[in-house]
């Protein structure tokens, strides 16, 4: 029992406070055959967090099945001395995905150096990114028939989808591994962070820290849940999002989870002096409205002043939402990202239209942001990284009297536009490793 636990948890990462145990003994005479004869195994897994025992079977269908297939392995590995090649149809369907992790690196370790595998599957958590060259996707082709190429690019979408799910993944878990994150609404205040950034570093040398990661969250509906998959990877978290009412109730209840972990509580800073603000606000509102005119040019029928736009709210984005929907242009939506993109696009012709002022409020935002990293975190940074950057060493800096990790700072007045995002449903053709 010990050889079988030292094997199967040394991939089995879930758990590793379980333990198997075996007990042979003699048949009960009155239970159904054939276990009414002779002796019987009885398999149990002892489960030392909890302290107790349960029959194999009562485990989870994953584990058993995990269990079963590293056993049977380590019995082919003893009875079978020829070449041998190991074909598995979607193999793991009952693991969630850091298990199916956990049996990728076991058919990686062992399984491929002794024989060759052949496994289809569907799920992004079975394929090996680092081994791409390895990766076949299989398509049924109407009047072809099943057509294996490792050409992703001329594949249908739904054959290529779990390889974009797995490069998805692998994207997002590099921006969760940098201690410093700025989460931002959409990719329109991103985009004016870093035109606006560029300005202000060409001016006076100062740019954003460039520890920072910038990561936008489409909404504060969103943020616990950013904050949660960061898990201890980060030191500092900056929100740069509106204060609305709704908006600072959810990042209270945020400040009182942050309280009973010893964390620190939200810190808001302001993109401007005024309290009701967008980024957008960092322009003059008439040089905005010029970058809305350019952008929705083929969609007015006159060009939008701020006298037409004439409305109570001081958020410039705010009173455009209200006239677009008034008006019926662009099916009476106002897509924040539209002026963003061309502004991106026609930089080198429209910085010249952004004043003075603007920058100032841009180096000012800047400024703001970096300071949110203190020396103190660096600190922190450095002694996770001589530790090995294990998650132990990040807890004690974490819980460290004083507590040198930032918390969750929100830095500013930012309307969030939300970010939709969508899954493929449906039945998949197979991909094949080889």
């Amino acid at each position: 029992s010990i050889t079988i636990t030292d094997e199967i948890f040394e991939y089995w990462q879930q758990n590793r406070q379980l333990k198997v145990e075996f007990d042979v003994s003699l048949a009960d005479p009155r239970d159904a055959a054939p276990l009414n004869q002779g002796k019987i195994l009885h398999v149990r897994i002892e489960n030392a967090r909890h302290r107790v025992t349960v029959s194999f079977d009562e485990r989870s269908k994953g584990f058993v099945w995990f269990f079963s297939f590293l056993s049977y392995f380590s019995h082919l590995e003893e009875t079978e001395s020829g070449d041998l090649i190991i074909l598995l149809d979607e193999p793991g369907t009952a693991l969630h995905a850091m298990a199916q992790k956990d049996f990728l690196r076991f058919m990686d370790e062992r399984l491929s150096p002794r024989c060759q595998v052949i496994y289809t599957t569907h799920s992004p958590f079975m394929i090996d990114l680092e081994k791409l060259q390895r990766i076949r996707l299989v398509q049924d082709m109407d009047g072809v028939g099943t057509v294996i190429t490792d050409d992703p690019v001329h594949n249908d979408r739904e054959t290529v989808f779990p390889l974009q799910m797995a490069l998805g993944y692998q994207m997002a878990q590099t921006l969760f591994l940098s201690p410093h994150c700025l989460m931002v609404n959409s990719p329109s205040d991103l985009i004016y962070l870093q035109v606006l950034g560029d300005m202000v570093a060409a001016e006076s040398g100062i740019r954003i820290d460039p520890r920072w990661v910038i990561i936008p969250v489409g909404s504060t509906d969103n943020l616990s849940t950013f904050v949660t998959l960061l898990g201890d990877n980060y030191v500092s978290v900056a929100v740069m999002m509106d204060l609305t009412p709704t908006n600072k109730e959810k990042m209270e209840a945020i400040n009182r989870k942050n309280e009973l972990e010893g964390e620190n509580p939200v810190k808001w800073v302001q993109v401007t002096r005024i309290r009701d603000a967008d980024i957008e606000d960092l322009f003059e509102p008439k040089i905005y409205l010029q970058l809305v005119n350019l952008s929705y040019a083929n969609q007015l029928d006159q060009t939008l002043t701020m006298r037409s736009i004439t409305e109570s709210n001081p958020r410039i984005v705010e009173r455009l939402k209200v006239y677009f929907a008034k008006t019926g242009i662009a099916g009476g939506v106002f897509d924040r990202y539209v002026p963003a993109a061309y502004l991106l696009e026609n930089f080198e012709d429209f910085k010249a239209h952004i004043s003075e002022d603007s920058v100032e409020k841009a180096k000012a935002l800047v400024e703001r942001i970096n300071s949110l990293i203190t020396e103190s975190d660096s600190i922190d940074i450095l002694n996770s990284s001589q530790g090995g950057g294990s998650r132990t060493s990040r807890s004690a800096s974490k819980n460290r009297a004083g507590s040198k990790k930032s918390g969750i700072k929100a830095t500013g007045t930012v309307d969030l536009g939300s970010i939709q995002s969508s899954a493929a449903v449906g039945s998949l053709p197979l991909q094949t490793q080889f």
